[in-house]
């Protein structure tokens, strides 16, 4: 039996230690949520280690969080980093090493056979979904789904091992009211985190800006990103006359801050992953335009945000036009996205099911470790 929205008991405080294990792409995507989540930890266990390549981490060690600070994984140099997060664990080992996300899986995996403690995955993604489906089912006592679609996917491909799935959003502060479009008087401004990689087509926001321009609509786009194609993208900007429409600034630690400046968050190209990003924008009161979102149950088209199917420029461009033209339309999509994220998402109820789960799956092992010791006795 698969585990839905509410199949663990409600977790109480223990004396558990619990270990994240988090690669430094995972905690960039992520962004706030690990804070919340850590810090919601703590009213249910006691010790919470945070152990990524991650320097921003930082800010979260203090008090019964601490955080192991180790380099970038490398073939390598893997075991001496594990020999040193060993001897920084020693005092207080773990009782559950859980990885966010499958890009931990090895590291983690080592963590909890060193321990002899229970492994926990987490899926937010179609490159989660595959790589835990190659790991023999046995290698977890639980996988972690970022949303249903997810959870319903691994469960077509692990039938044996379903009883091990859960399902658990992420969560998020959710903003009282939508603030897109708020402002009549101001230039419509859009809002892009999404990384400068040749797979990842921003360059279709670029053109799809252009074309804006060409039927006499002013709009301001924001790219708050870095990555490999960024040469490509500005020399796009300045073929297409768009250097004053188009603002190339340093991705922000502080997501915050940007969104509530943004009337639309643009994520373009097929959105394979539980974006947190994107969750976050609707979380913040701003409206969405995305490409597909095969893995997310939160964007649904014309409800809760707008989704071109199949991405294009022209497709952006004519979403975009829509919304700034029908402002009322964006804001009713807003609405309904902020009280889904109230319902769906919240802080606590992430924060409560994963500090039950962790509850729940050393419980079985105990006894499953225990049946086992009074078979051994004869009893």
């Amino acid at each position: 039996m698969v585990n839905q929205t509410a199949p663990v008991a409600e977790p109480t405080a223990t004396s558990l230690h619990a270990a994240l294990v988090v690669d430094q792409l995972t905690f960039d995507r992520l962004g706030p949520m690990i804070n919340y989540l850590c810090v919601g930890l703590l009213d249910y266990i006691q010790k919470l280690t945070l152990i990524t390549s991650a320097p921003a981490a930082r800010q979260l060690s203090l008090g019964p969080v601490q955080v192991i600070l180790h380099q970038p994984l490398r073939w390598y140099n893997r075991q001496a980093h594990l020999r040193r997060t060993i001897q920084k664990l020693q005092e207080v080992p773990p009782d559950i090493i859980h990885g966010f996300t499958i890009r931990s899986a090895v590291w983690a995996q080592a963590l909890a056979g060193h321990y002899s403690c229970p492994l926990i995955g987490h899926l937010l993604g179609s490159e989660d979904l595959q790589l835990a489906t190659n790991w023999p089912v046995h290698s977890w006592q639980g996988l972690i789904c970022a949303s249903e679609v997810l959870q319903q996917n691994l469960q077509q491909q692990v039938e044996s091992g379903s009883e091990i799935l859960y399902l658990i959003r992420p969560g998020l502060l959710t903003e009282s009211s939508p603030h897109c479009f708020s402002r009549p008087e101001m230039t419509p401004s859009l809002l892009c985190m999404t990384a400068f990689e040749p797979a990842l087509p921003v360059a279709d926001l670029i053109r799809a800006v252009r074309l804006l321009q060409d039927e006499g609509l002013e709009v301001m786009l924001f790219l708050a990103a870095r990555g490999p194609h960024e040469k490509f993208l500005r020399q796009l900007t300045e073929k297409l006359q768009l250097h004053r429409q188009i603002t190339f600034t340093e991705p922000a630690t502080d997501w915050n801050l940007l969104m509530k400046g943004a009337d639309v968050f643009l994520v373009p190209g097929v959105v394979d992953r539980v974006d947190v990003r994107l969750l976050h924008a609707l979380a913040s009161g701003v409206c969405a335009i995305t490409g597909p979102v095969p893995n997310s149950d939160f964007m649904i088209h014309q409800q809760t945000g707008w989704i071109c199917d199949p991405p294009s420029p022209e497709s952006y461009a004519a979403a975009i036009q829509r919304l700034i033209s029908e402002p009322h339309l964006a804001q009713a999509m807003s609405a309904r996205a902020l009280e889904y994220c109230r319902q769906q998402h919240s802080l606590s109820r992430m924060a409560e099911r994963t500090a039950a789960v962790y509850q729940q799956i050393i419980a079985q092992r105990l006894t499953g470790a225990n049946s086992a010791e009074s078979l051994s006795n004869g009893s």
